[in-house]
């Protein structure tokens, strides 16, 4: 991957601001390499929010090449992914400010996103901290594998520009493996926040936050409040009443016939549920999600959820497919 802070600098004006999720290079060698001119980039109109299923993820822009002075290390902070969490208002993404230039406090900031976005940044950080292999593409999968199908690469994310209470970012696309002058070929997208930080995990590749932004919208890391157990129960609950069990009629059958003491046919049904369990991946969940409730393993809980709600997103994509081929024939 090229260095994507010399990338940021050419390709960003001074009014863009930029999140960083991993570990960048000491910033004064890349721009004594790249020299101190900086081309920047005409203003981007965001993209406006639609349903889902009507939904583009990011556009790409041409534009025209005039040299600036631009000062990366002055102007931008890196940022990573913290944590993804749920308020009263709605799924937020945690962004830990990498280098303080406050009072010595570490500062964070948090930018609100859907549900299946924040879903899907849970799953990408739990495939990178557990080194998981994923199951069937989502979106985010897809839309990598098409850009390196294409010898194409994300090399840097940026969030641009705070409006009406929304930030707007940027993606910046270059050649894989173009270390002699990317930006002769890189290209520039628009892009929702979530996308943005969706596909910077995938990947590996920074975020930056402009300095003027974090400015204003950061504070002290311990602010945000740690989700306490009776929210995390609340939320699993609720994520559970979201899948009818299948099995449930099986299960009273179960109970009646215990009661009755027809163990035979206890057996029988017992025999059925577990291999419905087997069978479907989300029951498993549920179950799992239930036991670790009672058990009061309320962080395990947590992440049983999120692996519930992925499960869930992709049989409702298998669906989807499967009704549009139907119609097809």
């Amino acid at each position: 991957m090229v260095h994507s802070q010399a990338l940021l600098g050419a390709a960003l004006p001074p009014v863009a601001n930029h999140h960083a999720r991993s570990g960048s290079l000491p910033l004064a060698p890349v721009l004594r390499r790249w020299g101190h001119s900086f081309a920047p980039l005409p203003a981007l109109h965001p993209l406006s929010s639609c349903r889902r299923a009507q939904r583009t993820i990011a556009r790409v822009s041409d534009h025209e090449y005039h040299a600036i002075p631009f000062n990366l290390e002055q102007d931008y902070v890196e940022a990573k992914v913290e944590a993804v969490q749920r308020d009263s208002d709605g799924h937020k993404v945690i962004l830990r400010l990498v280098k303080d230039y406050s009072d010595g406090a570490t500062l964070a900031m948090q930018v609100y996103i859907g549900e299946w976005e924040k879903c899907m940044i849970g799953q990408a950080l739990r495939e990178q901290q557990e080194a998981q292999i994923g199951g069937r593409p989502m979106t985010y999968d897809l839309f990598k594998s098409c850009m390196l199908s294409g010898e194409q690469e994300v090399s840097a994310v940026c969030v641009t520009d705070l409006r009406n209470s929304s930030y707007h970012a940027r993606l910046v696309l270059t050649p894989q493996n173009q270390h002699d002058s990317p930006m002769k070929h890189a290209k520039f997208i628009d892009a929702r926040p979530s996308d943005a930080i969706n596909l910077a995990l995938r990947f590996r590749s920074p975020i930056f936050v402009k300095k003027e932004i974090a400015r204003k919208m950061a504070r002290p890391l311990d602010t945000f409040p740690v989700p306490s157990h009776t929210d995390i129960e609340k939320v699993c609950r609720e994520s559970l009443r979201r899948y009818p069990d299948p099995t449930l009629t099986q299960k009273l059958q179960l109970a009646v016939a215990v009661k009755e003491e027809r163990y035979k046919d206890a057996v029988i049904l017992r025999k059925a549920i577990e291999k419905a369990q087997i069978e479907d991946r989300a029951l498993t969940l549920t179950v799992a999600i239930e036991t670790a409730l009672a058990d009061k393993r309320f962080e395990e809980a947590a992440r049983l959820r999120e692996d519930f709600l992925h499960v869930l997103a992709e049989n409702e994509a298998a669906k989807v497919q499967s009704n549009g081929l139907a119609l097809g024939k």
